[in-house]
This record gives structure tokens, sequence and C-alpha cells, in this order.
């Protein structure tokens, strides 16, 4: 794999989902086979969001107006690079298909009977929008390849991701079948039931916050929001530790077991329980690492929810954690949580990060 120095994806994290700090690695076609394209689906690696077949990618050529979006559009149509992308699709879909859904893309091609549709997420100030610029892109490839849009039941989508003057466009490769948004498309791992309740917080992003706090075998972690288990799932996957997730939410608790046992083996061990994040039953400095992704930003939407409830859920946590420990936590209203955590002399600010997660 080899690492694109140019930073364009990786240095500016004053938009949304576009620009998350994603960074871009190629890798050499030659390396092709059953096992390395497995891997690029992101079943297994953490830190990946998604793989793509690469059609085009542009940096420092996006102007903000009209014009630019044009540029854009014409760039990634007329690519040389359609080919090759559709022949690595092509491989990646032969890989998924089984006997209740199947595809010939060659066929589909030569008969220019292929559905597809365009899908951006984009960050800047630009003089248009997504939804603009998704129409525009895919008008330009509709007129060359001559294929119907679908925009749901698609057999292909090309996903364009615009930061500012910087473009990337390819094909995802996992097998979507339907999706009825153009957001990035969920992360998938063995342990995520896809009949089941969508995780909100990203695989990768949950084991981002582990390195965050420094997790170390032997050590014992817990959420005590966990929903559906992402966070202590990913840390017993690859750390020998004691995890634990509870939440209040007896269905959420139920998924979390239900996605554990889906792991199979792990290098930890993980616990479920349902308790209110308030009275948690553990005992006193008895946790190493607490990492919570705090869900009252999204989910209930009340500032005030989150400034009456904080000073409470810090003193808990703070009474279970043992001398030493960390606490990494996400939230919507960080200045709500910094201004409790200033009044609890138990907790040591030790660092602020400013983040979009997608």
């Amino acid at each position: 794999m080899t690492p694109v120095h140019k930073q364009s994806f990786t240095n500016d994290y004053s938009g949304g989902e576009a620009g998350i700090g994603k960074l871009k690695v190629e890798v050499d076609e030659a390396s092709d086979s059953p096992e390395i394209r497995r891997l690029l689906r992101a079943h297994d690696l953490p830190g990946i969001l998604f793989s793509m077949a690469l059609i085009e990618v542009g940096t420092e050529s996006v102007e903000n107006d009209e014009s630019g979006l044009d540029n854009v559009a014409n760039v990634i149509a007329n690519s040389g690079n359609w080919c090759r992308a559709l022949r690595l699709y092509s491989k990646h879909i032969n890989d998924q298909q089984d006997d209740a859904y199947s595809l010939d893309i060659d066929e589909m091609i030569r008969k220019n009977e292929m559905k597809f549709r365009v899908s951006c997420i984009r960050d800047g100030r630009h003089e248009w929008n997504s939804t603009e610029a998704m129409k525009k892109i895919g008008g330009r490839i509709e007129e060359r390849f001559k294929w119907p849009v679908s925009l749901v039941d698609f057999d292909c989508e090309v996903f364009v991701i615009i930061v500012h003057k910087s473009f990337l466009c390819g094909i995802p490769l996992k097998l979507m079948r339907r999706r009825h948004n153009n957001r990035m498309p969920h992360e998938t791992r063995p342990y995520l039931n896809p009949g089941g309740r969508v995780a909100m917080l990203r695989p990768s992003n949950a084991h981002l916050l582990i390195h965050l706090s420094g997790l170390k075998n032997g050590e014992t972690l817990l959420d005590p929001m966990g929903g559906v288990g992402t966070i202590p799932i990913e840390a017993a996957l690859y750390f020998e530790a004691r995890c634990i997730t509870s939440d209040n939410s007896s269905q959420a608790s139920s998924i979390a077991r239900q996605n554990a046992e889906n792991c199979g083996s792990m290098k930890g061990t993980l616990e479920v329980y349902e308790w209110d994040a308030v009275s948690l039953g553990v005992e006193d400095q008895s946790v190493d690492v607490i990492i919570c992704d705090m869900p009252f930003g999204k989910v209930y939407g009340k500032k005030r929810t989150m400034k009456k409830m904080a000073p409470s859920f810090l003193q808990e946590w703070s009474r279970v954690l043992a001398k030493g420990g960390r606490m990494v936590l996400l939230s919507t209203y960080g200045s709500t949580l910094l201004e409790a955590a200033e009044k609890n002399e138990a907790v040591f600010l030790l660092k602020t990060h400013r983040v979009n997660i997608g």
C-alpha cells in the first residue's frame, strides 16, 4: 500500500462529513487477489471507512463557481480510468454474489443496461450544493455511457468526495444493493447484525477513541452508554482487556449481546449489562478506561439535558475510575461537559479535540 503524500483530505477539519480527516491510500493493482479484495471491502481492518475503485482524483482543482462544477463533472465523466475501475468493481461483485442475488456487470456494461447513481458529500464554500453536484456529474456520466439512472435500485454507485478545492471519485467495492441516502456507506463488521439496529458510531471511529485512551492489555474498559456495544467489542477484539458495555435500554443491551456472540473469538473478554449511567454496578476504582459516545446532542437534542445530567455522570464515572485512569468522552455539547469537568475535583482535563465524524 502506498499512502498518497498530498494531504488534501487530512488537514482541514472545518467542514462536515467530507472533511473529517480522511486519508486516501492506493493499493497497487498488481497486488490484486481474492484475499486482498476481501480485506479492501473493510470487513476486518480497523480504521478503514470504505474502499473504492478509483476513477479520478483532483487536488487544488475545484473552483467555487458553476464553471468549477462543470470542470469536475467533465473530468470525472471523461476519465481514462473507467475501464480499470469497472473491471475491479466487477471482480469484487463476483466475490460477494450468492444464489439469492447476482449481477453480471460485464454483460450489463456491454448492453448499456447497468443502472447507476451518483452520491456526493461535500465541504467548502461553493456556489453549488451536493445535490447539484450529483445531478451535474450524473448527467455527464449518462451522456457518455448511456446508462439508465436509478437512485435506489442501482447496480453501481459512483461516489464523489469534494473537500474545498480537491475531489476524489470512485466506485464503492462493497455490495450495497439498495441505499436511500447519499451519505457514506455504513461500515461492515462481522459482528454487526445486517438486519438489526445500525450502530450510530462508526467502528472505525470507535477504534480511534480506543487509541486515544491508551488502552493496554490487562486493563478494564467501560462504556457506560454502550448502546449496541461497538466500542467495547472493538476493544475486546484487539486487546487482552476486560471490556464492559452497559446501557439502560434493554433493546440495545440485547443487540449488544447478539453482536458479542457474532464475534466468535476475541483477545479480551466482553460483559454486557443494563445499568443506568449514574448508577453503575461496578466497585469503586475498578475501571482503568472509560470511553463513551454520549448520545444526548443528536438523539435527544436538548442542551439543558446535558447541562443537568453531566455533573451526575462525571461524579459516578470518577467513582469507578481507578487512580491514574482515563476517560475519553465524545459529546456534541463539549463546552457543557467541560464546565461540569472543571467543577469535579476528581477529574483532570488532559486534552480536548475538536472533531467532525461521519
